[in-house]
């Protein structure tokens, strides 16, 4: 199995053939009352192909620690975190904004601290479902069902992230982007986990986890402003982009993979959801809502975002909608694929484009 380390116990055997190499040199002592030599195991040097091996035994755990934190969420929690703290100073008004040092290491503190956060999170969360995980073919090879790790393991990563993560947030960018993070991980270890379990509902608590991030780089970029800053509309516009986005996203994941969901004694709404229609409704009335809620930052953040976030928003939407109409005509996983596939173009643009227009136009006025 990918990742074990391989340990010899030790022996003093009849037939030193069957120990590797390095153990087989032995001292023949003086004979018992028996009359027959007696092998002893002296220690040796170990092989440079054993060497290889702990190294690559090492690199294993690593690996698999790495693999526990589930990085591809978590890169993803912390460019949305970075979305905001990108656009929070930009539409502040200058005498207001830190020097471009004292940003760079506020920037800098929010990356790692919500990298930190989002990690500690995720290993909590394969701590919390390694039972399930094992059901599931999708998941039966993550690391601690695969038995690359240990439980105790991936749970005290997750805390010591988390802790890590937290205190880096705290000293360095403020109380409100730590108390946002917290939030993020009680709320997604404590309430999302285990309701997934008991009710379909749990997508839409497990969207509030999802959907803070941009409200974590918010706050960080004035640390002076304290919980002040959590009041602003303009951090809130990209929260409710983020909550509509993943309703959908997730829908889409549920129907592709309900059978594993299944398996696993998951109560989404794909696994109650006989011949997909209720799954391709609730999606389809998300996906206008997250049209709708993406020309929230027109009024929040204008005049920094005009009518070209609004050009592309609306042909951005008008085309997510329509790989979602299809699949609500046709629920069934070629088209819950493509749903998964547009959500994963669609955000990234609404958010890039929030960020390019807000950069433009700050420029000019300072031309």
């Amino acid at each position: 199995m990918r990742g074990h380390c391989l340990t010899y116990p030790l022996l003093v055997s009849e037939s030193p053939s069957l120990l590797p190499p390095s153990k087989r040199s032995v001292l023949t002592a003086a004979p018992m009352s028996t009359g027959a030599p007696v092998e002893v195991l002296a220690p040796d040097r170990a092989t440079p192909s054993e060497a290889q091996a702990e190294r690559t035994c090492t690199t294993g755990i690593a690996a698999s620690l790495w693999e526990a934190t589930k990085p591809g969420i978590t890169r993803l929690v912390t460019i949305t975190a970075l979305t905001g703290f990108a656009i929070g100073p930009l539409v502040q008004a200058p005498a207001e904004r830190a020097p471009w040092l004292h940003t760079l290491i506020l920037g800098t503190a929010c990356a790692i601290g919500t990298y930190c956060c989002a990690a500690g999170a995720n290993a909590l969360n394969q701590w919390a479902e390694r039972s399930r995980d094992a059901l599931m073919p999708r998941t039966a090879d993550r690391p601690i069902p695969s038995g690359r790790l240990s439980a105790a393991s991936v749970a005290t990563l997750g805390w010591v992230l988390t802790l890590i993560g937290g205190c880096v947030l705290y000293f360095l960018t403020g109380a409100a982007s730590a108390t946002v993070a917290l939030l993020c991980t009680l709320v997604y270890v404590l309430l999302y986990t285990p309701m997934k379990t008991r009710t379909p509902w749990a997508t839409h608590v497990g969207g509030i986890p999802g959907a803070l991030p941009p409200l974590i780089g918010w706050a960080a970029t004035q640390p002076s402003a304290g919980f002040t800053s959590l009041t602003q509309f303009g951090g809130w516009a990209l929260f409710a982009i983020m909550f509509a986005w993943q309703i959908p996203h997730f829908l889409a994941i549920g129907w592709m993979y309900r059978n594993d969901y299944a398996a696993g004694g998951y109560q989404t709404l794909s696994v109650r959801d006989q011949d997909g229609r209720a799954t391709a409704n609730s999606a389809t009335l998300w996906t206008m809502l997250l049209v709708v809620a993406s020309l929230l930052p027109l009024v929040a953040l204008y005049p920094l975002v005009s009518w070209p976030y609004a050009i592309i928003a609306i042909a951005s939407g008008i085309w997510f909608f329509s790989l979602v109409w299809k699949f609500a005509a046709t629920p069934d996983r070629p088209h819950a694929r493509k749903v998964f596939f547009g959500s994963i173009i669609h955000m990234p643009v609404l958010f890039a484009t929030i960020v390019a227009e807000v950069l433009i136009r700050r420029h000019l006025l300072h031309q």
